[in-house]
């Protein structure tokens, strides 16, 4: 259960580009639109593109009244500011993220996070909230830095760089200064002075008594500490929080000795809190559509037996995935339009419908849903007849431009898949094409490299024939995950075109890739 970039990958309704090449590398480009590709669904539970994610805010009104002006920060809401920003650094990185130099920099949120906790600041939930998210970062804390002066502080070593220095110097700035403005609070109470937000018991001053961490009666790994974190923000009424805590059940179902049973009734026990609060989150609605579409099954550890946890019930999943769409969840509503014109029986489709399908596409793109203006390019490019839909090129064009111009890859291949073979509307323009694959390629297109593989190696498109150029690009393809792009390479390594002849190799990529590749190309005959 991946907590963010949730992305329905789209159909690949045809290609200008052959795939293969051909026999013994013969040619590599193909001259028309090819058959569809079908529909790989990359549909994963998440706490998703939202990032770090906060409480749920209520659907806006339609007519919103004028926004008073905002408060100013306290220092404990200027601390979990600032950790949130720690976070969002540390995750800008992505997978180059340097762990071990960030170190000190997240130990020290936590423990600024902690202080906040502790407190009866409006920001404690918010806090606890995002130590859950620290701890998954960092489930266990590193060794304390030695007492002496550090080779990083003599100018040189592994320490901290300067900017996470200048951020531990400002949070451990804000820590001091909230700490004294806490203890001015208290002697204010204890002098009788009223201090709002604060509640005086009958003493004069209110102790407040903090609870024992709740028993984790379910399996969640190193993840212990962010649960127990998650779990004190769910209480607050966090409703991210509560669908973090669903997320881990599931994703540690291998820890519960239950076989999974308490992990998953935990699971769904929290996405239906966060589904049903006064200020719902989408996310846990999407996760339980999820859930009861595909069910889940767990093998369990003493007998090895698969128990049925979640049984498939395409009415709940419809209801949940359709709430979500409703609440405007992009995501959820170009899932919806796929669902209703494959004619998906888990989510209550019993055969394609043509009006549920652009109903909820006109909504996906609407709220400009990731993938979904390409999804709509190539529904109009090639048409359906399931649903009884014509080809309409005019809005393929506009729709393909429209993504290309928000930089999705899909979209640039799709145009330059269209000028690559030319259409009644616009001629084949293979120098324009291969611009378009260039700029999809360098937005992560895998396809997109592979036909710029198949360019250099046939020399077409005015570029000159580059067998050192093409193998480059069809390593690229291969990485991102292109499975005929292994072909090609088995064949470049075994004719020595563009690297040293290497049979081993490409013996080596047949053995590992060869039943896939088989398995792929068959899908693309039927």
């Amino acid at each position: 259960m991946r907590r963010a970039g949730r992305l329905l990958r789209q159909r690949r309704l045809g290609s200008g580009l052959g795939v293969g090449l051909g026999s013994g590398v013969g040619s590599g480009v193909g001259s028309g639109p090819g058959s569809g590709v079908g529909f790989g669904v990359g549909l994963g539970l998440h706490a998703r593109r939202r990032g770090l994610g906060t409480a749920a805010a209520p659907n806006p009104s339609p007519n919103p009244k004028p926004s008073a002006t905002p408060k100013p920060l306290d220092e404990e809401g200027k601390l979990v500011a600032r950790a949130r920003e720690v976070l969002e650094a540390y995750d800008a990185e992505g997978d180059d993220v340097d762990s071990a130099a960030w170190a000190e920099t997240l130990s020290t949120a936590k423990a600024s996070l902690r202080e906040v906790v502790g407190t009866e600041s409006p920001n404690a939930i918010e806090a606890a909230y995002l130590l859950g998210v620290l701890y998954l970062r960092q489930p266990t804390e590193p060794p304390p830095r030695p007492a002496t002066p550090s080779a990083a502080a003599a100018g040189g070593g592994d320490g901290p760089n300067p900017a996470q220095a200048a951020v531990l110097a400002e949070i451990l700035a804000l820590r001091k200064t909230a700490r004294r403005q806490r203890r001015e609070k208290a002697r204010r109470v204890l002098r009788g002075v009223p201090v709002q937000n604060q509640f005086i018991g009958p003493n004069g001053v209110e102790v407040q008594k903090q609870r024992a961490a709740p028993a984790i009666r379910v399996g969640v790994g190193e993840h212990f500490r962010a649960y127990r974190w998650f779990h004190a923000a769910a209480m607050g009424g966090h409703v991210n929080a509560m669908t973090r805590l669903g997320n881990l059940c599931v994703d540690n179902v291998g820890d519960d000795l239950s076989g999974g049973s308490a992990n998953i009734g935990a699971a769904v026990d929290w996405y239906v809190r966060a589904a049903a609060a006064p200020a719902p989150s989408s996310d846990a609605m999407y996760n339980l559509a999820k859930l009861y579409r595909d069910g889940f099954q767990a093998q369990v550890s003493n007998t090895g037996e698969v128990q049925e946890l979640v049984p498939q019930d395409s009415r709940r999943a419809r209801f949940w995935l359709s709430r979500a769409g409703e609440r405007g969840d992009a995501d959820a509503a170009l899932w919806l339009a796929h669902a209703a014109r494959d004619g998906d029986a888990a989510l209550g489709f019993d055969a394609p419908d043509r009006d549920a399908c652009l109903a909820w596409l006109r909504k996906a793109m609407d709220m400009d849903a990731p993938g979904v203006w390409f999804y709509a390019a190539q529904l109009y490019r090639f048409g359906d007849p399931d649903i009884g839909m014509a080809p309409e090129e005019d809005k393929f064009w506009a729709y393909a431009e429209r993504g290309a111009q928000g930089g999705d890859a899909d979209a640039l291949w799709a145009l330059a898949d269209a000028y690559m073979i030319g259409t009644p509307l616009r001629p084949r323009s293979p120098r324009k094409a291969l611009a378009l694959y260039e700029r999809a390629c360098d937005a992560g297109s895998g396809e997109s490299a592979l036909c710029l593989g198949a360019l250099f190696f046939n020399g077409e498109a005015g570029v000159p024939q580059d067998y050192k150029a093409a193998f480059r690009y069809y390593e690229l393809a291969a990485e991102r995950g292109i499975l005929i792009a292994w072909r090609n390479l088995a064949f470049m390594h075994a004719a020595g075109q563009g690297v040293p002849q290497d049979l081993a190799a490409a013996g080596r990529i047949f053995e590992t890739w060869g039943p896939l590749i088989h398995d792929w190309l068959a899908e693309q005959t039927k």
